[in-house]
C-alpha cells in the first residue's frame, strides 16, 4: 500500500501517510473477492506509514495514516482473512495487535534496516532486521515466530537482546 502516494500534494502531506476513500473501498472489495473460496493464506500488508499511533511514543511529526484507522478496522473484521500489517516510518520496533475484537491485525512497526537515525530517536529507535515464520492453523489464526538482528557499530549484527527494540 503506497501511503506516501499524497506526498507532493498540499502543503503538509509529505509529514504524513494518506489512504483515500476511493483506495480503501476498492481494497476491501478486491481482498474480500479475493479471499472468497481460496485456500488459507497468509495475508501481509507492506506501507512505509504506520497506520495507528504506536503507544508511549511522544515524537514530533509522528506522521500515522490519514485513514489509517478505516484500514485497520476493516483488516480486522475478518471479512479478507487475518492479517499481518508492517510498516516502517519511525523507526522503532514495536508487535501489536490493532484495536478490534478476535480478527484483529497484528502489526509489526519495524525499526530500520541502514538509517541514519536522528538524535531524538537514537534512545529507542533500532537498527534491526527480522527473520519471520508465520503461518495459518486451521482456524484461520495467524501463528509463528520470529528473529530480530541488531547492528551495533564495530560489533556487526548480532541476535537482539530485550534490551534492544524487538528482541
Amino acid at each position: 500500500l503506497n501511503s506516501c502516494a499524497y506526498h507532493a500534494g498540499q502543503n503538509g502531506e509529505a509529514n504524513h501517510g494518506r489512504i483515500s476513500r476511493l483506495t480503501l473501498d476498492e481494497l476491501r472489495e478486491e481482498l474480500i473477492n479475493f479471499q472468497l473460496g481460496s485456500p488459507k493464506k497468509v495475508n501481509i500488508l507492506v506501507c512505509h506509514h504506520h497506520p495507528t499511533l504506536i503507544p508511549n511514543v511522544n515524537i514530533p511529526d509522528y506522521g500515522s495514516i490519514v485513514m489509517g484507522e478505516s484500514l485497520l478496522h476493516f483488516l480486522g473484521s475478518g471479512q479478507a482473512g487475518r492479517w499481518l500489517v508492517v510498516h516502517g516510518h519511525i523507526h522503532i520496533p514495536n508487535l501489536m495487535y490493532a484495536q478490534g475484537g478476535m480478527a484483529s491485525a497484528t502489526v509489526l512497526s519495524a525499526g530500520s534496516f541502514s538509517a541514519h537515525l536522528y538524535p531524538e530517536l537514537q534512545g529507542f529507535a533500532r537498527i534491526q532486521f527480522y527473520e519471520l515464520d508465520i503461518g495459518v492453523k486451521s482456524d484461520g489464526l495467524l501463528v509463528g515466530k520470529g528473529r530480530a538482528w541488531d547492528w551495533t557499530p564495530g560489533k556487526g549484527w548480532n541476535k537482539a537482546t530485550r534490551e534492544s527494540g524487538l528482541p
